[in-house]
């Protein structure tokens, strides 16, 4: 008894003289973990009108049956529609429909993920620029009327024939085709013709974007949170069948004898931007709200950022995630000349493949809840390359071309960066604090889809030197083979590096609170950020936008082989 008194007694000890220095989060105090951080639960309902989150009515969880529930089910399977959509439109329109440039589809697909780095935006000026009293219907409505207006203006407009006018041509090389086929069956200039589409179709995205960055303070509160992210990710899938059943001509790269023109897919995005309108005007609750002091929100704005536990983050996740998604711009027409991958076979495959995301994360969630965020991050990434490489390289060289097998592989390959995702934002959870939950969350996740939109920039450029056009590859010659590898190694080296900007990383959450605790601040750091993210934005979106107008797609910052000779 003695000696277990002794022992409680020098515990005791420990854990006064623990109090007077760096407290450490206890992890074993914590029985499970979420990523989902939900905000409300730190107030009472006397402290919600006090909070100046724009929340849509006060207090208390929505029931899921209410009016209320159901305009906010609405906006999330609109956004779900939209978002699942256009970039779903990339490999059978824009790639084959089209016969786009490589680097001219990547940067189609980053335009698509561009508004998500707009997101910091789209929440400061909601917050502090209420439009009559409200915050965030207001906003809602006007995202609804830019997407409505961009779908149907696309809907209204001709959209251009496709490359291959007839079936026997589909595939073949331009010095394999006649003259006289060429004068009348080939659309030389249809991968350039699509600029206004992409540009509308990136005002729909940003319309769609700011509907959920208003939605988002009200759906972060009890059950309606899940219930949410389960309308928005199960109509997200919709329109992988409907491409997929629908867009599966040989003009799309299918074997279908039918198929709807793109004016057609537009059209239908109309429909849910309207009943995303009418929810938001007539369904959804908003107590007006002062305009806040903007001297008062950007002091605040500017504290945050120059705190070294803030801007060291953001450098990580713009920098991991620029080495990280440095691909190659041959992927999409190797998948679609070499692989001959069909439409519906690309959408059912990326259709099952989302399902392993949540399954992965599930486990990582419960079984990798106290791993070293660095060490797995390491592991990981070695082995999504090893992945890459084997379907990959594989490929260009012939010895897996079979379409169904490719799919798997591609299905597969990209699950293990479930791994540093989950464990960034366990990071990002660990950051936040009573109060600035949404202005951190709104920073890091610009900042994350900041390093989305770059990586597409650096990588058009360094494979422009390189012979990969799709005329290049219709040869399929052991010269352009290597061409292609040299692309892909590339590729897997820039990515590896990635995972030299873990030491900006904590090793766990532990390490987080540490650093938080420190309370270091530099207002280089915060500059640095805020002047860095504006300029890498701007160039991001200036670059991505030249490869789809005719006087510059063929410069090399955006992609192409630098006017020298123009690219079929």
């Amino acid at each position: 008894m003695s000696m277990a008194h002794s022992a409680n007694s020098s515990t005791a000890s420990k854990a006064s003289e623990t109090t007077s220095k760096v407290w450490l989060f206890d992890e074993k105090q914590l029985d499970d973990y979420t990523v989902f951080h939900d905000s409300s639960t730190h107030y009472d309902e006397s402290m919600l009108d006090k909070t100046g989150d724009g929340a849509l009515r006060e207090g208390g969880a929505i029931h899921l049956l209410s009016s209320e529930a159901l305009g906010l089910f609405t906006q999330y399977a609109g956004i779900g529609l939209i978002l699942g959509t256009l970039p779903a439109l990339a490999y059978p329109l824009y790639n084959v429909y089209l016969q786009m440039q490589g680097y001219q589809v990547a940067s189609y697909s980053a335009l698509m993920s561009l508004p998500w780095s707009l997101k910091i935006f789209m929440g400061i000026i909601s917050d502090c620029f209420p439009i009559n009293g409200y915050q965030r219907r207001s906003y809602m409505m006007i995202g609804w009327v830019l997407c409505a207006a961009s779908c149907g203006l696309m809907a209204a407009t001709s959209f251009p024939a496709p490359y291959y006018g007839r079936k026997d041509l589909d595939g073949l090389p331009l010095a394999n085709i006649s003259a006289h086929d060429k004068a009348n069956y080939i659309n030389a200039s249809a991968p350039n013709s699509g600029g206004l589409f992409i540009l509308l179709s990136t005002l729909a995205t940003v319309g769609s974007v700011m509907v959920a960055v208003s939605s988002e303070p009200i759906a972060q509160r009890g059950r309606i949170q899940t219930t949410c992210y389960v309308v928005r990710d199960s109509f997200r899938q919709i329109p992988a069948l409907l491409v997929g059943f629908c867009m599966n001509s040989y003009q799309y790269g299918g074997s279908f004898d039918w198929s709807i023109t793109p004016s057609v897919v537009y059209g239908i995005l109309v429909v849910p931007s309207l009943l995303g309108l009418a929810a938001s005007i007539w369904w959804m609750v908003e107590i007006r709200v002062e305009r806040v002091s903007l001297r008062h929100y950007f002091r605040g704005f500017w504290q945050l950022v120059q705190l070294r536990v803030m801007y060291q983050f953001c450098a990580y996740n713009f920098f991991s995630n620029v080495f990280s998604f440095f691909d190659e711009t041959v992927s999409s027409p190797m998948t679609s000349d070499w692989v001959q991958a069909e439409s519906l076979n690309m959408q059912l495959f990326s259709l099952v493949g989302g399902l392993f995301g949540p399954v992965t994360m599930w486990a990582l969630g419960k079984y990798a809840l106290h791993w070293d965020w660095r060490s797995s991050i390491v592991w990981s990434s070695i082995l999504w390359v090893a992945m890459r490489a084997l379907v990959q390289l594989t490929c260009v060289w012939g010895v897996n071309r079979n379409q169904y097998a490719f799919l798997t592989g591609t299905m597969l390959m990209d699950q293990p960066m479930n791994v540093p995702f989950l464990f960034s934002a366990y990071a990002s959870v660990e950051i936040a604090d009573v109060g600035n939950e949404g202005l951190i969350y709104s920073l890091t996740s610009s900042v994350s889809n900041l390093g989305y939109l770059f990586g597409p920039v650096l990588y058009k450029t360094v494979d422009s030197f390189f012979d990969v056009s799709r005329d290049d590859l219709r040869r399929d010659d052991a010269t352009v083979r290597w061409q292609a590898t040299y692309c892909f190694l590339i590729s897997y080296t820039v990515k590896l590096a990635a995972l030299v900007f873990l030491v900006l990383l904590p090793r766990q959450k532990g390490h987080v609170q540490l650093l938080k605790r420190r309370g270091e601040s530099s207002k280089i750091g915060g500059a640095a950020t805020i002047i860095g993210f504006i300029l890498v934005l701007i160039y991001a979106l200036v670059t991505n936008a030249l490869s789809f107008f005719s006087s510059t797609y063929c410069l090399r910052i955006a992609g192409g082989n630098g006017c020298v000779s123009s690219p079929e």
